[in-house]
């Protein structure tokens, strides 16, 4: 039984994995030097990936009743999960600096700016696909 849950879990982390190698594709192209705004979108668009995949983990959780939560704690647990796998990630790119010649990171406040956009980006889709319950099946 924990087995199909899995399977079903792991489905909805296909977009942020395709997302991750989009990411390594583009920097060893070198499109992150010779297209400035390239790291934006990428920050935003992975906040947006992530509130999708967990968005549809929890209504999983939500659909077998194992959680039950109304629009308002959604959105938050949603974000909060969003919130806490960007700070991991910009984890992920110091220490990618910090072993590697890698330039992930270029000041403080490009850093905040990832964190901020990751996470407006996940609030957006939460927000957007709370409030489309009655375009999508989200059991």
């Amino acid at each position: 039984m924990i087995f199909k849950h899995i399977s079903n879990i792991l489905k909805y982390l296909i977009p942020p994995i395709l997302l991750f190698i989009l990411g390594w594709i583009l920097y060893f192209l070198g499109l992150f030097n010779s297209i400035t705004w390239l790291d934006t979108l990428m920050h935003f668009l992975g906040g947006i990936v992530l509130g999708y995949t967990y968005f549809f983990m929890i209504k999983h959780f939500i659909s077998k009743n194992y959680l039950k939560l109304n629009t308002f704690f959604m959105i938050v647990f949603v974000t909060s999960l969003v919130a806490f796998t960007t700070v991991l990630w910009e984890f992920y790119q110091f220490f990618l600096a910090l072993f590697t010649t890698i330039p992930v990171q270029l000041s403080i406040e490009d850093t905040l700016l990832d964190m901020f956009l990751g996470l407006f980006g996940g609030f957006l889709a939460v927000i957007f696909l709370e409030n489309s319950k009655r375009y999508f099946r989200t059991k």
